[in-house]
């Protein structure tokens, strides 16, 4: 799982990777499939002075396994992308990598964590 994790962080610096697919799970989940083993996921929700606000994160699936760079707002749109990984890819997400301690990148840890994902 590493090693693909470096492949991909080496390879998007020269932007080999074009949008594939668009996938909706949820008026407030989508994913964006780059390639067969790479997505980025992107959650919403309205913020009463902003309006609504998008964030993502990435989902690397090698396998039956899944990691999760940064989770969905909250803990119910980290479940949905947790049912549609096993529902659709087949997959589990079994790991979780926050970047910073925002509610837009770890808002579904408690999800993440009562999933079994480390």
């Amino acid at each position: 799982m590493k090693s693909t994790i470096i492949v991909f962080l080496f390879l998007s610096s020269f932007n080999l990777f074009a949008v594939t697919e668009k996938i909706t799970i949820s008026n407030d989940l989508e994913l964006i499939r780059l390639n067969n083993d790479v997505y980025i996921h992107v959650s919403y929700i309205q913020m009463p002075q902003y309006g609504r606000v998008g964030a993502n994160g990435l989902l690397v699936v090698q396998g039956n396994e899944a990691l999760l760079i940064d989770t969905p707002w909250n803990d119910i749109l980290t479940g949905q992308l947790f049912d549609w990984v096993k529902s659709n890819l087949k997959a589990e997400i079994k790991q979780v990598v926050i970047t910073h301690f925002h509610d837009d990148n770890m808002g579904g840890l408690k999800t993440a964590n009562d999933r079994g994902a480390i």
